[in-house]
This record gives C-alpha cells, structure tokens and sequence, in this order.
C-alpha cells in the first residue's frame, strides 16, 4: 500500500513539475488520503526523495512547500534541508532558500524536458 501511495505521489508531483507548478503540503497530502502533520506522510515525501537521488533526478518533493498563511515562507519543511544535508546535496551552511531556488528550478528543467 505504501508503495502506491508513493507511486500515486510521485506520478502527481512528475505532472506538477512539467507544468512548473508547486502544491502545498496539506493538498499533497490529501491526494494521497494522508494528513499533512502525519509522520507517514513525511516518510512517504523522504522516500520519494530517495528514490529520485538514487535514480540521479533532483529532489522533486521541491515542489511541496508551506501555505504562508501559517506565517511561515513558501518553501518546504526542515525535513527536506535535513534529508539534502544527509545525501550531500547542500552544504552545510548554506542558505537554505537558495539551495531551495536552484533545487526548484532543477526539478522545473529536468520534468520540463520529460514533457516533449
């Protein structure tokens, strides 16, 4: 079940990309029947990440990010930095609304070309 959840996710996230659009967390999580505090959901986000790093793709789960009516920015959580940290794609110590900006701009190039 989890495997389809994170196929269901990740085929989602693949058209959002080659549209060039993001979606919030709670719609994300929504479209896969999950609640977007979950700690399932956010394994379910760390998986798919995983996968695309193993298949050398950017981090695609880039496209979920906070409401900003929570009075929080528009980029993702501190589990997607934590994860970036973790499989050596950002620096330690570097502003993580620009790894944020180039890893979003990665996914929009790389699902963008995956349209034509």
């Amino acid at each position: 079940m989890i495997q389809d959840l994170q196929a269901n996710l990740l085929n989602h996230l693949e058209l959002l990309a080659q549209a060039g659009n993001t979606i919030y967390y709670r719609e994300a999580a929504q479209f896969v029947g999950m609640s977007h505090r979950s700690r399932g959901f956010f394994e379910l986000l760390d998986n798919i990440n995983r996968h695309e790093h193993n298949e050398c793709r950017p981090l695609i789960t880039a496209l979920v990010v906070h409401n900003p009516n929570g009075g929080v920015r528009e980029m993702p959580g501190e589990g997607f930095f934590s994860l970036a940290l973790g499989l050596g794609l950002q620096e330690e110590g570097e502003d993580d609304h620009a790894f944020w900006v180039a890893e979003l701009e990665r996914v929009f190039q790389y699902w963008g070309q995956q349209a034509h």
